[in-house]
């Protein structure tokens, strides 16, 4: 009796669930010189209601290949969001300036959406977004 409790109680526990499905993170420039921008955003369908923490990484590599990339955030931006079932959200667009300078880096972003805290028990990650040519440093 008591293992078929425990086990209806894992059943019930989203912790226990897949935190979300289809996330995917991008990342784009726009403008240049002085007044270019990065934007970021992290999708996700949520696989059961909930608050789900969504955050991304952002990294940086002098090859189109993506061979030497390094992780060039410091603090990424964190977000939590309550979620419906079968809902498809958006962290984002999050738009900050970039240093001035020539485009010589290649930058890649990646999002993870957790089961309600940064550290939650159930994280997914996206695929590493495509990479484009943008500021020197972010």
């Amino acid at each position: 009796m008591v293992a078929w409790l425990a086990a209806g109680v894992l059943a019930a526990s989203p912790a226990f669930a897949s935190a979300a499905t289809g996330a995917s993170a991008s990342i784009a420039f726009s403008g240049s010189g002085t007044s270019m921008t990065v934007s970021t955003s992290v999708k996700y369908t949520a696989s059961y209601a909930g608050i789900y923490t969504v955050s991304y990484n952002i990294y940086r590599s002098t090859s189109a290949a993506k061979a030497s990339a390094v992780k060039v955030t410091v603090n990424s931006l964190v977000k939590s969001i309550s979620s419906t079932k079968g809902t498809t959200y958006t962290f984002g667009t999050n738009v900050q300036k970039c240093a001035a300078g020539t485009t010589t880096y290649y930058y890649w972003v990646q999002g993870t959406v957790s089961d309600g805290t940064v550290a939650g028990l159930v994280r997914v990650t996206s695929p590493v977004s495509a990479g484009v040519k943008g500021c020197t440093s972010i």
